[in-house]
């Protein structure tokens, strides 16, 4: 998936009230390719339930709990990790956002 589709689709959460950050090798895949082939990896401060009803709204398909405090789902064919961060306090959500790739 390019750049642009992964940015409207974040667009797409955020106009929903959902703020979503690319992470780990999803952020190196986009600035040395522009795009992402393998698994996109996103980090939320939402809950999982808010960010299921999210997804489902916003077109995601196949969205299913992952390991805990994980969704998995998929937008269009590319797969999508989304950690989800609500029993994160905010220095683990920043160190986890700030982390070294």
């Amino acid at each position: 998936m390019n750049k642009d589709k992964i940015l409207a689709a974040l667009e797409n959460l955020k106009g929903n009230d959902i703020i979503c950050y690319i992470y780990r090798e999803s952020v190196f895949d986009l600035l040395s390719s522009g795009r992402v082939d393998g698994t996109l990896h996103l980090v939320s401060d939402s809950s999982v339930d808010t960010m299921k009803g999210a997804l489902v709204k916003c077109g995601f398909t196949d969205v299913v709990n992952g390991k805990p405090g994980y969704i998995s789902a998929r937008l269009s064919s590319q797969q999508i990790e989304l950690l989800c961060g609500d029993d994160l306090s905010t220095d683990e959500l920043t160190d986890i956002i700030r982390r070294d790739l």
